[in-house]
């Protein structure tokens, strides 16, 4: 074999190569597209990860890093099919409560109807007893009397409203609430496309539970309160997706990514605190640079700087309480963990 003949054939594993992992790469958008479709209350936090995949495999397509990204989308994969079938279980339970509920409310509709004859019967007398007086004072009073016992039989209706359309009624609003949290707007930040402060909230409170360490990473852009009004709210939303546009391409695929406040992004950190802490450092570093907004036609170039701050996971800490110490966290001028 001549060395054209071996520098083809190296080319054409090199181009099969290429193909293969084009083909991998379109397979994974492919499943993080139809996770997001098919249950988007549990899939668009999966489908936020998945995305960032691909990308990373295009810089480092090593048998190792092929061999970790196969390991991360079957766990991603399985973790996925587990909470999408506990979310639509729980849709499912609800109408069954619902179904139950109604037949509960059908049963007593004989009480409720005997309830509210008896109360317009004695509500007609009164009027009745109101047309016959011919004295305007006692008409008056005769009246008011009818108006007492108008607003007394309302408001008993309200107090006596049975407790199977009660019940029926809280469930119809669980069912209405749970439908809604599908609702993309309900999980996406429509400025940044990240998950927003509630889903990261959400995705805390799972973290929680979990038997592992970690932090989370939170950055915030230090000048943006001191830009000239001229740049507007305008310019500083057009920085802020910049920075989160270039913060998911600094963070591991399987890292959450999200909107904490109006100038601050926050990452959760699957790891110990030194860790956490060296990296985001350097991804602090990264992310401070200039950026370009264009506000009413003017192109501007801001130099961005990102502070961070690590806060580290405590054990049985409830949420509430992890949540103000991340509010608090960029108090600080510098990054180190908040204990």
């Amino acid at each position: 074999m001549t060395p054209t003949d071996l520098s083809n054939l190296a080319s054409a594993q090199d181009g099969e190569q290429q193909t293969a992992l084009t083909c991998y790469q379109s397979a994974i958008l492919a499943i993080a597209k139809c996770m997001a479709q098919v249950c988007p209350r549990v899939g668009l936090v999966y489908n936020h990860r998945l995305m960032r995949l691909p990308r990373r495999l295009g810089f480092d397509a090593t048998p190792e890093a092929l061999a970790a990204s196969r390991e991360a989308v079957e766990a991603d994969v399985a973790e996925y099919g587990q909470a999408a079938s506990a979310w639509v279980n729980a849709g499912v339970e609800l109408a069954h409560e619902i179904l139950a509920a109604a037949g509960k409310a059908t049963e007593g509709d004989g009480h409720t109807d005997e309830l509210h004859a008896a109360m317009m019967e004695e509500l007609a007398e009164q009027m009745e007893i109101s047309a016959e007086v011919d004295d305007a004072t006692q008409v008056r009073t005769a009246l008011k009397r009818y108006a007492t016992g108008l607003r007394s039989y309302v408001q008993r209706r309200k107090k006596e409203k049975p407790p199977a359309l009660t019940e029926l009624h809280n469930r119809a609003e669980a069912l209405a609430e749970w439908l809604g949290s599908a609702n993309p707007s309900n999980i996406i930040d429509s400025l940044t496309g990240l998950l927003n402060r509630q889903e990261g909230e959400r995705q805390l409170q799972a973290y929680l539970k979990r038997d592992k360490p970690f932090c989370v990473l939170l950055f915030e852009w230090t000048e943006a309160r001191s830009v000239p009004p001229q740049f507007g709210r305008s310019g500083a939303d057009q920085i802020l997706k910049a920075l989160g546009d270039r913060l998911i391409t600094l963070v591991r695929p399987r890292d959450v990514v999200y909107r904490w406040n109006q100038d601050q992004l926050a990452v959760i950190f699957e790891c110990a605190g030194e860790e956490a802490m060296a990296r985001s450092v350097k991804i602090a570093d990264w992310l401070s640079s200039k950026y370009s907004a264009v506000v009413d036609g003017i192109v501007w170039k801001v130099e961005a700087q990102a502070a961070v701050a690590v806060i580290e996971r405590h054990a049985n800490e409830p949420i509430q309480d992890f949540i103000q110490r991340i509010d608090a966290a960029l108090k600080l001028e510098v990054a180190q963990p908040v204990a």
